[in-house]
């Protein structure tokens, strides 16, 4: 393809408005790959998770749209959105009333003439009321935040008023007539800083008369800020402010102020360069993008960055340095980059193959670079257990003895883009029925075996993160009258403590009636002893530290329980609680409104018909408004954080509706008919991943109309939305959770200087759907990292244990606006 130049352009802009989503199928096709036929050159990422995308393209996903289009948090395209651009559209910027700005080279908009600028509804209809009438190409929109509109580009004229490749615009379309810097030539990105001072940059060489080569500070009013001047030698394409204050540029330049920067560079908030930072890329850089941890996204047409060999993308750390852990490697030019919520990566350009797969010229990676593409690693035998791990990998426990045409006897791990973690083979003796990660990342293992990692641990072990036993956990000696010992069930507590849950009658010599408690070092607590009088196959520690257990008994330290209770956090009974189920109770988990689900094999609950599935109020009683109904047994329950439920078992019929073994409830406990999944064999597991995917474990080989042997992951028909802040006055943390993420019990906070080595900081306590931690005091002016990390339950009875994660860089200033805005990039011919 004929190049001319590449330009980029930032749009730093937060999108505030959550709009209203349209619903789409689930498929077990989970890959993003929404395959466009032409460059893009602009991608953001709307608040509902919606992805909008510019470019040249007339088809996506085969069908026909042209040159915008909007995606589905899953890649599929958006059908209810159409505007009908009749040329490339070059940037994209959503308003705070969901309507969307975009720029470029075309001329008519839905067939009526709109001269490289225009506004759509957020349905993607015309906005009639908005024509400002451009007469060259728009490379860059900005939004202000009282609504004010900055643009850049190849115009001479707005309204037929002058106005030399930057402009602004008010709110309702009028040109601000107080505002004309002046450019000699093309503005191709613009960023606003906290102050709300303006950075352009692009291929100009005088801004209101005065010489600024390719790069410029103006203040609010267009004026020139007088001591702002670094003199590139080069154009500028792109434009990126660190929320220190300091701003990454790139481009074609190769100097800086007289110093040599190749094509990537970093400024101090003045201007002058910053001697420590030189990456030095062989080629155009296109496009910067910050991750929430600091981290620097670059992409453009280089194939070496300090030093290394790359393939047209990167990712540098904090300092510069090359992240060699981070490789997709594009055979093409990479043009935008944006990062969703759920920390992945969307690429575009005129690439046709990223990660070694075809992506024609969009694609989606994980946060360590992998391809998101089809999980279809296949095992030769049930999975029962699934948990996550903070870094995006996936624990498999079950029956199995190969997984991905691999050996790997009943427990593996999976990288996040599905492959086989070849670095990760324990080889269990026996079914591996729970696995539980820790906060530091060990793994809790619960089952049949007596033998795992070359080690004799009976039922229960823990593994360190690389899969080899952990020898400081010393093996508690499980025992059981009956021939079966397992151990079904494990829940840590957030003091570290661990409860267990099985067949067993001993631990540590010791009676303990199928649920113990143990020290964090696998010592028997001796304090804790509930006795149950038979198995315990589900346990749930509530947020006031509370324990519900389900399972297949009728009486807890010698009081009638009929297969639900809960106990104190010291072991005693709750005596207020007893709903009493006539048949076991397989599987519990906690709304985020402290209502109960249960799932299981009863048909009867507090004496009322509830068929395998209900909820209990938080003081036990039966939710008289919650009754779907199943005609057979409910194994696993993951909890949205929206509400919304899904459901895994033996089933094939729920709320009266037919549904093979999968499910979605609404949060009144009515059928999502938008969910269908249709396994041909029973779903054992379901486990949400923090992207809102779904991964389902069990006993089929077929799950919707796709093979897929006894583990799967479906793509979600909502995106998975969480955003980590911490308040201006440095004085609160918030974690807000929204949609699709997965529901968990408890978080915890954590607090680094270098993102490196890390303290605790505290719990948090819900409030208002968000988890909240306050009392704090956080320095100004000073980088530092909070991290996040949630615990929630899924696999078979509920009883394994997975990690969400959230990490971000924040430096608070009186002017702080706490995000990251999305990136936009664009060509100009």
């Amino acid at each position: 393809m004929d190049r001319k130049a590449w330009i980029f352009v930032v749009n730093f802009y937060l999108i505030l408005t959550v709009l209203p989503g349209m619903a789409f199928a689930q498929s077990a096709n989970d890959g993003f790959d929404p395959d466009a036929n032409g460059v893009i050159y602009a991608i953001t990422v709307q608040d509902d998770g919606k992805i909008l995308v510019g470019g040249a393209f007339n088809r996506i996903q085969g069908q026909e749209i042209y040159c915008i289009a909007r995606l589905n948090a899953d890649g599929s395209l958006d059908g209810d959105f159409n505007p009908l651009v009749n040329d490339p559209v070059y940037a994209i910027a959503v308003q705070d009333d969901g309507r969307i700005l975009i720029g470029g080279n075309f001329n008519r908009v839905a067939g009526i003439t709109r001269n490289y600028i225009a506004r759509l509804h957020a349905d993607g209809s015309l906005d009639d009321d908005f024509d400002p009438d451009a007469n060259g190409d728009v490379f860059s929109i900005t939004l202000q935040p009282d609504g004010r509109i900055l643009v850049g580009g190849h115009f001479t004229q707005i309204q037929g008023i002058t106005r030399n490749y930057i402009a602004r615009f008010n709110s309702e379309g009028s040109i601000d007539i107080d505002f004309n810097p002046h450019a000699d030539d093309w503005v191709s990105s613009i960023i606003l800083q906290s102050d709300d001072k303006i950075l352009i940059g692009g291929g100009f060489t005088q801004i209101g008369g005065q010489e600024r080569n390719r790069i410029a500070r103006l203040l609010v009013n267009g004026s020139l800020d007088d001591g702002f001047n670094p003199e590139v030698n080069n154009r500028v394409d792109s434009l990126v402010m660190q929320p220190d204050g300091k701003i990454l540029i790139g481009g074609l330049f190769t100097y800086i102020g007289g110093q040599e920067r190749n094509r990537i560079a970093r400024l101090n908030a003045d201007g002058t360069l910053d001697e420590n930072f030189n990456p030095n890329a062989n080629s155009y850089v296109n496009s910067i993008a910050l991750q929430p941890d600091g981290r620097i996204l670059v992409g453009g047409n280089f194939f070496k960055i300090c030093g290394q060999p790359v393939g047209r993308i990167a990712r540098l750390n904090t300092d510069g340095s090359l992240d060699a852990d981070f490789d997709p490697g594009a055979n093409d030019a990479v043009m935008p980059i944006a990062v969703q919520p759920d920390g992945k990566i969307l690429v575009g350009g005129d690439f046709t193959q990223i990660g070694g797969q075809t992506r024609n010229r969009i694609a989606r990676l994980y946060p360590d670079g992998t391809l998101d593409a089809d999980l279809s690693p296949g095992a030769d035998d049930p999975v029962y257990s699934i948990a996550v791990q903070s870094d995006g990998k996936i624990l498999l426990g079950g029956a199995f003895k190969n997984i991905d045409g691999q050996k790997r006897k009943r427990i593996a791990r999976l990288n996040a883009d599905g492959t086989l973690d070849e670095d990760f083979d324990p080889v269990a003796d026996g079914t591996v029925l729970s696995t539980t990660v820790q906060s530091d990342g060990k793994i809790l293992v619960g089952g049949w075996f007596t033998r795992i990692g070359g080690k004799t641990r009976n039922h229960i072990t823990r593994l360190l993160p690389d899969g080899s036993v952990d020898m400081d956990f010393i093996e508690p000696h499980i025992e059981s009258h009956a021939e079966d010992k397992a151990v079904h069930a494990i829940g840590v507590q957030a003091d570290g403590r661990i409860l267990i849950g099985g067949q067993f009658t001993e631990v540590w010599g010791e009676t303990r009636n199928h649920l113990a408690r143990l020290n964090a070092d696998g010592i028997l607590d001796d304090d804790f002893n509930p006795e149950a009088n038979g198995p315990v196959h589900s346990i749930a520690v509530q947020p006031d530290g509370r324990v519900l257990i389900g399972g297949e008994f009728t009486e807890v330290r010698g009081e009638i329980r009929k297969y639900i209770a809960r106990l104190n956090a010291n072991g005693t009974l709750d005596l207020n609680f007893d709903p009493g189920a006539d048949d076991p109770v397989y599987s519990i988990a906690v709304q985020s409104d402290g209502k109960i689900l249960l799932g299981g094999a009863f048909a009867n609950i507090s004496g009322q018909e509830r068929k395998r599935i209900a909820r209990l109020n938080v003081d036990g009683s039966l939710d008289e408004d919650f009754d779907p109904g199943t005609n057979d047994l409910v194994a696993s329950m993951a909890v949205q954080a929206d509400g919304k439920i899904v459901v895994g078992g033996v089933f094939t019929q729920i709320g009266g509706q037919t549904r093979n073994r999968i499910a979605r409830l609404l949060v009144d406990g009515s059928l999502d008919e938008d969910f269908n999944p249709d396994a041909n064999n029973n779903v054992y597991a379901v486990v949400l991943q923090s992207d809102g995917k779904i991964l389902a474990g069990g006993e089929f080989n077929q799950i919707d109309g796709q093979a897929r042997s006894h583990i799967a992951r479906l793509t979600n028909t909502d995106a998975a939305l969480q955003e980590l802040n911490v308040s201006a006055d440095g004085r609160s943390i918030t974690w807000s959770r929204s949609q699709a993420s997965p529901e968990v019990w408890r978080v915890e906070f954590e607090e680094s200087a270098d993102g490196e080595t890390w303290s605790p900081v505290g719990e948090g306590t819900r409030i208002n759907g968000e988890w909240e931690l306050s009392g704090l005091s956080y320095p100004q002016n000073e980088n530092f990292y909070i991290r996040a990390r949630g615990y929630g339950l899924g696999g078979l009875y509920n009883s394994s244990g997975s990690v969400q994660e959230s990490m971000r860089l924040f430096f608070l200033t009186r002017h702080y606006k706490g995000s990251i805005a999305p990136i936009l990039f664009l060509l100009l011919d």
